[in-house]
Parts: structure tokens; C-alpha cells; sequence
């Protein structure tokens, strides 16, 4: 489970799935490139 959290865009597919707005904006802050793919994917 560590590694999940350890890469922006597996967790990014989690967030986008469960639709949690507030976690993809989270991880926009933590990672300019994960906000892309979170774009993307929404």
C-alpha cells in the first residue's frame, strides 16, 4: 500500500474513480504533474 501513495498518478486513478475533487486538488499541491493527469482524467 506504501507504494500507491508513493506514485501520483496510481492515486490519481484511485481519486478520479471515487470522484474526490478535494483529493485531486490536494495532490495538485503536492505534484504539478499529478494536477495534469488529474486534469485529464476528469
Amino acid at each position: 500500500m506504501t507504494t500507491e501513495l508513493t506514485h501520483p498518478t496510481y492515486a490519481v486513478e484511485i481519486k478520479g474513480l471515487f470522484g474526490h475533487k478535494w483529493e485531486i486538488r490536494r495532490l495538485e499541491i503536492t505534484s504539478p504533474t499529478a494536477a495534469t493527469a488529474a486534469r485529464a482524467a476528469a
